[in-house]
């Protein structure tokens, strides 16, 4: 999936755990370790981003507007991070990872 996002210029970096808001909320500690800096610099690339979704045959495009990292599982490594959608009509809706790629992806069909 992702090579064919490749093939088309769309960079898609891996996606690790971290932390991230708009504006008003805090950024990332200045305790924090260069891995999880990393890891949050790698998440907040796709605020701004524009994408697309087909809702019953009806494109809506939106901007990714928000980045918020998930709690890990016990016994998982994933996070369950969310990336906040505002559509251009006014709705908001969050995305898990795939759906960010898959939503990226159908904007860049055009």
């Amino acid at each position: 999936f992702t090579d064919a996002l490749y093939s088309r210029g769309v960079l898609i970096p891996n996606v690790v755990q971290g932390s991230y808001g708009n504006s008003s909320e805090p950024g990332p500690d200045a305790e924090e370790g260069e891995e999880q800096r990393t890891a949050n610099a790698t998440c907040r690339f796709y605020v701004g981003s524009r994408v697309a979704k087909d809702f019953d045959a009806t494109i809506y495009r939106g901007t990714i507007t928000k980045y918020t990292a998930g709690t890990s599982d016990n016994n998982s490594d994933a996070a369950k991070a969310l990336w906040r959608v505002q559509y251009d009509d006014g709705d908001e809706e969050d995305f898990n990872r795939q759906e960010l790629l898959d939503a990226i992806a159908l904007h860049h069909e055009d």
